[in-house]
């Protein structure tokens, strides 16, 4: 049983290994590392909520939204330009 185990390994000191971008890196490989830094049990290791939402992860794919659906026009190129030009003035120190 799950619980046994872990009381046993507790007892013998046998660190948890995170398992966490074996498991869903294979399901996709952009989420795992964003779910494994949002998961560090470690508040100060753990991912800012600012940062998560600039992940790659959010980033790339279609569109969110039918054409018909948006407000305004949404080309993927622009915005991710747009993101990438943000990532390298963030790198640099330089404000826009």
């Amino acid at each position: 049983d799950a619980a046994a185990a872990a009381a046993e390994r507790k007892k013998r000191k046998v660190p948890c290994v995170r398992q966490v971008r074996e498991k869903y890196g294979p399901a996709d490989p952009l989420a795992a590392p964003l779910l494994d830094a949002m998961l560090a049990l470690n508040p100060d290791n753990r991912l800012a909520a600012g940062a998560a939402l600039d992940d790659d992860y959010f980033w790339n794919g279609p569109s969110p939204l039918p054409e018909a659906s948006r407000a305004l026009e949404w080309d993927p190129d622009v915005v991710r330009s747009a993101h990438d030009d943000h990532q390298r003035r963030l790198r640099s120190n330089h404000p826009p």
